[in-house]
């Protein structure tokens, strides 16, 4: 920023700026993702903050006495000037606003060029945001009183200062992937999702074979897309925030496991038993979940045999033969024809290639010599690697089946914007492996 002072005001102060807000909620509260953003209210201590930051130093007002015994560990180790009322003059309220403007003005002298966080503004036509308005700053009452007569300059604060937007700059400071950042999408994103998708996989556990094919893809998928839906309400209307979402959260079975068309939230009313060819029961499924609140995402095939018949050990001769007291089911006894199919077995070599071939991106991206030709090599490792797994496991790979393979890298921020990965060097990775579709 080409700005001789970056200027946070909270509370009524700064007009309930969302700027000031999540600037000081990054700063002092430890707020990282998606948090930075949307989080609603001000802790009581940092209501009255005021907080000027130049290139060699730092300046605050802060209120009262509370207010400055919860800032000052983080402003001392700043370094920073610390301007805060006394017990006598904190029971006048005229001396404290009066206070608080002759700080204000102290904070900002010599200041031309000031940074200001404006809250972008919604555009009217074609969606997206547009940078917000410098005349937001002559709604602060701060401001406001600055340029009364005789207190400052008089006039317009805009007019007498240079305003530089800062919103954009400091999001792209709040999406870098610092230590707070990582640990809380490892102990509190990662959790979450792996709470969820545990749920999903139990509620499958818990039916036997012949019963799971009475399942829907949205009975199985509840778990992760109600996790999702429920998370992204907060978000639609955050200053900024990018609507469009990438890689939904689904569940696919058989068939239908290329196809990435389900509308989020709602999932298929589609049966495993009738997903597979010509209307038999599927062999295998996709799960994806997403994180509604980063870009944590997952993704596994499941496959519901092994493609060869074990030993049935109830059967005559079995080890549990004598303890069996009901016949199997007669789903299960017809599944049986169908598990010892070469097609599954196809399935599973070429689900192991792509298994190799997503590590294979990583340590190509990882190991790539420039960030401009990362993704590139992470894509021809992929495609290289899986092509090789498959021949090694003895998996015929078709004209076909090699075109629809794919390998995608990206990244988005704490605003949900999708970019480049290598174009965003501190920011969560996805690489996402497909065959089909």
């Amino acid at each position: 920023l080409d700005a001789d002072a970056l200027l946070v005001c909270c509370g009524v102060d700064g007009g309930e700026s969302i700027g000031s807000r999540s600037a000081a909620h990054w700063l002092l509260e430890g707020a990282a993702g998606r948090d930075v953003l949307d989080e609603a209210r001000l802790a009581p201590h940092l209501e009255e903050l005021v907080l000027v930051v130049r290139r060699d130093r730092i300046s605050a007002h802060v209120g009262g006495r509370e207010a400055y015994d919860r800032l000052l560990p983080h402003l001392a180790a700043w370094g920073a000037e610390i301007h805060v009322c006394d017990e006598a003059e904190m029971e006048d309220a005229d001396a404290v606003e009066l206070f608080k403007i002759s700080a204000f003005i102290e904070q900002l002298a010599g200041a031309e060029r000031v940074a200001v966080p404006l809250t972008p503004v919604a555009k009217a036509e074609g969606g997206g945001w547009a940078p917000g308005a410098k005349m937001e700053l002559e709604q602060w009452p701060l401001v406001q009183a600055y340029g009364l007569e005789g207190v400052a300059r008089s006039g317009f604060f805009t007019m007498s200062h240079v305003i530089i937007d800062a919103w954009q700059p400091l999001q792209a400071v709040y999406a870098e992937l610092d230590s707070v950042a990582l640990d809380h999408l490892l102990g509190h994103s990662l959790r979450l999702t792996l709470q969820h998708w545990e749920e999903m996989t139990a509620a499958l556990d818990a039916k036997t074979p012949g019963k799971r094919l009475a399942l829907s893809e949205r009975v199985v998928g509840e778990p992760l897309l109600s996790y999702f839906t429920y998370g992204t309400l907060r978000s639609t209307d955050l200053p900024g925030f990018n609507k469009q979402t990438i890689m939904f959260p689904r569940v696919s079975f058989g068939l239908r496991t290329g196809s990435e068309t389900q509308v989020v939230g709602t999932g298929s009313n589609t049966k495993l038993g009738e997903a597979g060819f010509e209307g038999q029961p599927a062999q295998h499924m996709v799960v994806e979940a997403a994180d509604p609140r980063s870009a944590l995402r997952c993704a596994r095939t499941y496959f519901f045999s092994l493609g060869a018949l074990p030993a049935d050990i109830f059967q005559a001769g079995g080890v549990l033969a004598p303890r069996l007291e009901e016949p199997p089911e007669e789903e299960e006894v017809a599944l049986e024809a169908k598990w010892n199919d070469a097609d599954l077995r196809l399935l599973v070599s070429l689900y192991l290639a792509m298994i190799d071939a997503a590590e294979a991106a990583i340590l190509a991206f990882a190991r790539a010599p420039n960030r401009e030709g990362a993704s590139s090599a992470a894509k021809e490792a992929a495609t290289a690697t899986f092509l090789a797994g498959a021949a090694a496991r003895g998996a015929t790979v078709t004209p076909e089946v090699q075109g629809s393979f794919r390998a995608s890298l990206w990244t988005a921020d704490h605003a949900n914007v999708v970019a480049a990965p290598a174009s965003k060097p501190r920011q969560l990775r996805v690489v996402r492996v497909t065959l089909g579709g």
